[in-house]
């Protein structure tokens, strides 16, 4: 479910976004991954943390 940010943008919630694109988990542990920091990981409850 999308909403909408300080300014009225439109800001996607993770399922509306494909796997890979900006906003996806997958696209941020790219990132993190790049830099070194730890990935992140989706519980089951939705939640978002990183990884152990």
């Amino acid at each position: 479910m999308a909403h909408h940010d300080y300014h009225g943008r439109v800001v996607p919630a993770r399922a509306d976004v494909a796997a890979g694109e900006k906003g996806s988990l997958a696209y941020a542990n790219k990132l993190r991954g790049a830099r070194g920091a730890k990935l992140l990981v989706e519980q089951a409850d939705g939640t978002v943390s990183e990884a152990q």
